[in-house]
């Protein structure tokens, strides 16, 4: 299935390659805050709207994009609470390709319309940006 131009789940956009030690330079960072991320965004949401039941349980609904100096991925991730059929948890995490072992953490908690709500917002990108630089560090140095 195609959305938006990403396709099913694992919604993606050319990566960049690290270049070891180096800081992100402005130019990429710009490009990942002005246009990767509103991108992701929006595209997520719309599969989101899609896929994510108003109650009771499904499948996580992910999308995977790369970030900027590093071989590592990031994922934007609904699932739902286990204990709570109406409330679903959005996640951020980041692995390294060459692994299983995933670093995350919870963004939100809430209804369905919460979430897409919180998506929807370009005034969370900041947190949702600052979350992936901070849990690609820490996969970083697992890794190094």
């Amino acid at each position: 299935m195609e959305i938006n131009g990403f396709n099913n789940y694992k919604n993606s956009f050319s990566g960049i390659n690290k270049e070891n030690g180096t800081v992100v330079s402005k130019e990429k960072m710009d490009k990942f805050k002005n246009v990767l991320m509103p991108n992701l965004c929006n595209a997520y949401f719309d599969l989101a709207e899609k896929e994510v039941s108003e109650y009771g349980f499904f499948g996580k609904v992910y999308a995977e994009f790369p970030i900027p100096e590093t071989i590592n991925k990031g994922q934007l991730y609904i699932t739902p609470d286990t204990k709570d059929r109406t409330q679903r948890y959005l996640s951020i995490g980041v692995h390294h390709p060459n692994s299983d072992r995933m670093v995350s953490n919870f963004l939100l908690k809430g209804t369905k319309k919460e979430i897409l709500d919180y998506i929807k917002d370009s005034k969370n990108y900041a947190g949702i940006i600052d979350s992936v630089f901070n849990l690609s560090k820490e996969v970083d140095e697992f890794y190094n």
